[in-house]
């Protein structure tokens, strides 16, 4: 998962024309919205490789993508960690944020691979916020 805003970026398509290609992508399928972030799906980004007929690579930024995790109730006695089950494993990870108390069982964020683990945002994105 890349966020649309990584994408224009990194592929210098302009976000109103990314626009116009999401009006015409299905959602839920090739994007997402997470809080306040659009995120493309890997069957999205092949989408928009046929649909600007790039490389599916060029389309793909360098830096490790965000993933989708739901937040799992555990009792962890250190307050930046949380326990999350990412999309596509099975066994939940450990989640380095700033704030656990912040996020709730259920909740989905996005997180990205570093090193040994996962980093999640300082503070979850919500509704309203």
């Amino acid at each position: 998962m890349v966020r649309e805003i990584d994408l224009a970026e990194h592929t210098g398509v302009a976000r109103a024309e990314l626009r116009n290609l999401r009006r015409e992508a299905v959602g839920e399928k090739h994007w997402l919205l997470f809080g306040k972030s659009i995120v493309w799906t890997d069957t999205g980004l092949r989408w928009l490789s046929e649909r600007l007929s790039v490389d599916l690579g060029d389309i793909l930024p360098e830096q490790p993508a965000e993933r989708a995790a739901v937040v799992l109730r555990a009792r962890i006695l250190n307050p930046r960690l949380i326990r999350v089950v990412v999309d596509g494993e099975r066994e939940p990870s450990l989640a380095n944020v700033g704030d656990n108390r912040l996020y709730k069982p259920d909740m989905r964020v996005l997180v990205r691979k570093e090193g040994n683990g996962y980093v999640g945002p300082r503070r979850p994105k919500m509704a309203g916020d």
